[in-house]
């Protein structure tokens, strides 16, 4: 399944990442990649498949910063 949503907000990329990682890793979302800082996961897939919690599932979150200052992920 893929879910998309789009914010639109301004401010600069520095700030917008600072946000984005805090709420992400509230959410329980840890940084899936160095060279990415906006790539996110949580979850296993053994989770996937026992856990009734959809905490436990696997996810990824992916986001892309736009021009116009709207983030989509």
């Amino acid at each position: 399944m893929k879910l998309e949503k789009t914010v639109t907000i301004n401010a600069s990329e520095k700030v917008v990442l600072q946000r984005i990682t805090r709420f992400m890793t509230q959410e329980g979302y840890r940084s899936s990649s160095d060279s990415n800082p906006f790539r996110f996961e949580r979850g296993s897939a053994l989770g996937s498949l026992i856990s009734f919690n959809p905490k436990g599932w696997q996810t990824q979150a992916h986001v892309q910063l736009s021009e116009n200052g709207g983030i989509t992920n």
